[in-house]
């Protein structure tokens, strides 16, 4: 099938294969989906010249997707077609387009990007959207779990589009891979380091940005001893002229200084007034204050990251790398280039490939960033981008800091939990039902596969708790079947689990050898601040933020304070534990406005256990099913009632979350929600917005685009301000801990509404004061109701005691 259409189109759909209706008739796109996306073209106003064409142009065989041969050998046709058509746009329908044209197959993730790319000898843009049949086939399916409609994104998309074209796109102008050596100077000896600092001088002061990046044998610098032996290169760049070089002189001609004058002239740069940018700064500045210690201009200076611009302009994840940034803003894939195949084996990537990806990488950076630039200004996310950044190396300040190890309570949890699943194992072992596996199978039972457990309990014992289906094809052993069946067998499966993680999850990389603890005898987790799309901090390596706090709480005594001061004197600290409390309520209560809300938390009521008592005397069953415990029924109030309603959940789901109340119930929750009209109403709001714009903007500026549920939209408001609040207190006393030389006022635990900071003993009461002071402090204008903040001090991290809850009311 031959494309259909103008002849000499603005637009060139591109979609996967023909169909049964498109081979009947002879065109692309009529039918069912097709026609919805003819009719959605039409509606969105995409009035231009169009072109019609798939990759492949005969039907398979059941209206299958096409295989990868069919692709390939439909590709020159296509290709030949594109370039004597010359259209301004490819619209990439589906994943099928979108990977015949980029190499990317995640449509969910591109869908709505305008990319310059290059088709044969023809350079255009490419829009991937969604393909209609799967608008069709899972419009209100988002994650298995939660409900948003695709649909509305679909036809947004196609709105972009028409918007963009009536505008003027201009000329797509793609990255040329073969210009990608062009301007790349390599300083590999001494006269060519001569040169490359020479530049480096004229670029820090007469050059507003500079892009530099670093190449490492390991991605943390921790395990490195001394400080600059993983340091393999460094190349910096303006977007027109890059140099590289080695980080040691023993990789290439260099006299014997020549390695201190890099070293020197490095630091010069950074102290320098320009911009540095990176991809991923994080990362950059964690080996830069390593390796530089106490002499780096850290907070004196700017600093810029790819990364950060590209997460502002979408937080979805998948798609800030350095090659995707590139791809789509670039039109070019840059890591093919490099010849580095594996990231985590660089030492061991031949001496000129390794400079050679260096340079690459710190060249496209410049561009990159040139370009995502313009795009932030254009959204106008200046100031949610600069928030991005200030928190980069408060975070990098927080992981070099770390946390210190007691190697003796690490080991003494490791000999114990070590006789507890040997015991649990000899258990399961000497059970009838083992015994009873070994003669139907002939085989020793391991209570650590799940395909014998399934055999064990679907087959042999018959247990019902694991069916998933009706027809019973899926069968599971998870801990909720295991739970539901009550017998002792899986009482003790379920036992070892959980030992068995507590040993491998938390105290394994804690053992001085063979885990996580670095050369410094301190765990150096690593907070993201970009990994999830509300602005959340997560952690890994290891994930710190996972650490039990109330059940199994125990495991915390394994970090513990500093004994030495940082001049190796004598120095007795503890651990002091500052956490914001009911953030999340108070939250709502800045965005809604509410004024029962906003009066309930100035006065200090707890809504919480008002709830709690109200359905306690509506519902008298429910309150004995607690035992008559309202403490224990309030715990469930906060989390399946107040803050439920605020998420927006409807009394369904709160009786369902509550174990299913009385009928008398309902009405209680309809008071509830009109004593809390303005939580409602603001709900309400956020919903106009989002289905009008596409997105909704949290309270610091922080965008969160479609899809979204209900429950999703609302959470990015909430949980996002929640966390710049915490993120950014820490942020101002990192700077006064820099600022006034006192180190206790760097963070050393970020645990979400919880920052945790080593403290001199002998000085706990003036700093924890000051620390609290300025946790407290009412930065943003949006702030309407008091913070409070919750203190512990102890010894460890697991028996801290608490010593007072402040208010800012009573503060500022």
């Amino acid at each position: 099938m031959k494309p259909t259409g103008d002849a000499n189109p603005v637009l060139y759909v591109l979609g996967e294969a023909p169909g049964e209706d498109e081979d009947s008739e002879g065109r692309q796109f009529v039918g069912r989906s097709g026609k919805l996306l003819r009719e959605a073209m039409r509606r969105a106003g995409v009035d231009v010249a169009v072109c019609w064409d798939n990759c492949v142009r005969c039907r398979p065989s059941g209206n299958r997707t096409p295989t990868q041969e069919e692709i390939e050998r439909c590709r020159k046709r296509v290709v030949a077609s594109i370039e004597r058509a010359r259209p301004q746009v490819i619209l990439a329908v589906g994943a099928v387009a979108l990977a015949w044209l980029t190499g990317e197959t995640a449509i969910t993730k591109w869908r709505g990007k305008l990319m310059p790319a290059r088709v044969g000898g023809h350079r255009c843009w490419v829009y991937p959207i969604l393909h209609p049949s799967f608008v069709l086939r899972s419009g209100r399916s988002f994650g298995g779990q939660e409900t948003v409609e695709w649909e509305p994104v679909f036809r947004r998309d196609l709105r972009g589009l028409a918007a963009r074209l009536a505008a003027g796109l201009g000329r797509a102008r793609p990255e040329s891979p073969t210009r990608a050596d062009r301007g790349v100077c390599y300083a590999t000896d001494s006269r060519g380091l001569s040169g490359m600092l020479a530049q480096l001088g004229e670029w820090a002061n007469t050059k507003a940005t500079v892009a530099f990046d670093i190449e490492t044998a390991g991605l943390r610098p921790y395990f490195f001893v001394p400080s600059t032996a993983g340091w393999l290169s460094i190349a910096v760049s303006d977007g027109e002229v890059t140099w590289v070089a080695p980080a040691h002189h023993r990789l290439a001609g260099w006299l014997a200084d020549d390695a201190r004058r890099l070293r020197e002239g490095v630091l010069a740069f950074l102290k320098s007034p320009c911009m540095k940018v990176a991809h991923n700064l994080a990362f950059e500045l964690e080996w830069l204050t390593w390796m530089y210690a106490e002499h780096g201009p850290w907070r004196r200076t700017g600093w810029g990251d790819t990364m950060a611009q590209s997460y502002i302009l979408d937080e979805h994840p998948g798609v800030h790398s350095l090659d995707s940034c590139c791809l789509y803003a670039l039109g070019m894939r840059i890591k093919s280039l490099g010849g580095v195949s594996d990231r985590s084996k660089m030492s061991e990537v031949p001496f000129d490939v390794l400079l050679r990806y260096n340079a690459i990488d710190a060249k496209y950076t410049a561009k990159l960033y040139a370009k995502q630039r313009e795009e932030i200004l254009a959204e106008g996310l200046l100031d949610t981008y600069k928030m991005q950044i200030r928190r980069t190396l408060t975070l990098v300040k927080a992981q070099q800091k770390g946390l210190v190890v007691n190697f003796d309570t690490v080991e003494k949890f490791s000999k114990q939990l070590d006789r507890k699943i040997m015991s649990c194992m000899f258990k399961i072992q000497d059970s009838e039902e083992a015994a009873l596996y070994e003669r139907k199978t002939g085989k020793p039972l391991s209570p650590s596969s799940n395909l014998q457990l399934t055999v064990l309990f679907r087959d042999i014992l018959g247990r019902p708790e694991g069916n998933r289906s009706k027809n019973k094809s899926g069968y599971s052993v998870d801990d909720a079947a295991l739970s539901a069946m009550g017998i002792p067998m899986a009482d003790a499966i379920l036992e070892l689990r959980t030992l068995q993680k507590q040993k491998s999850t938390y105290v394994d990389p804690c053992m001085p050898v063979g885990g996580l603890v670095s050369a410094d005898g301190r765990l150096h987790t690593n907070f993201n601040a970009m990994a999830t799309v509300t602005g959340r901090l997560s952690s890994d390596s290891p994930n710190v933020q996972n650490f039990p706090k109330r059940e199994h709480g125990w495991i915390r005594a394994m970090v513990s304070t500093p004994k030495l001061d940082r001049n190796w004197k004598i120095h007795e600290h503890v651990m002091v534990s500052a956490d914001y409390g009911q953030i999340e309520p108070r939250v709502i209560a800045m965005a809604s406005r509410d004024r029962k809300l906003c009066d309930s938390i100035r006065d200090r009521v707890d809504i919480h256990l008002d709830w709690a008592e109200r359905i306690a005397e509506a519902d008298p069953k429910t309150y004995r099913r607690y035992g008559k415990n309202i403490k224990k029924l309030r715990q469930d109030v906060k989390s399946n009632w107040v803050l439920a309603g605020f998420y927006g959940a409807e009394y369904e789901s709160v009786s369902a979350r509550l174990g299913g109340l009385q009928r008398c119930c309902r009405d209680l929750f309809e008071q509830f929600k009109s004593e809390f009209a303005g939580v409602w109403r603001w709900q309400d709001e956020q919903q106009v917005a989002y289905h009008r714009d596409g997105y909704v903007v949290g309270l610091s500026g922080r965008r969160r685009r479609a899809p979204l549920s209900t429950n999703q939209l609302l959470n990015n408001t909430i949980q996002g301000a929640a966390s710049d609040i915490v993120v950014e207190a820490m942020s101002r006393l990192s700077v006064r801990a820099d600022r006034e030389d006192q180190p206790a006022f760097q963070a050393v635990l970020d645990i979400h509404d919880d920052l945790t900071f080593y403290v001199p003993k002998d000085e706990v009461d003036r700093i924890t004061g000051e620390i609290v002071r300025e946790m407290l402090r009412p930065v943003y204008d949006w702030m309407v109701v008091p913070l409070s903040v919750e203190v512990a001090v102890g010894p460890n991290w697991a028996d801290l005691k608490p010593i007072g809850v402040y208010f800012s009311d009573e503060v500022y």
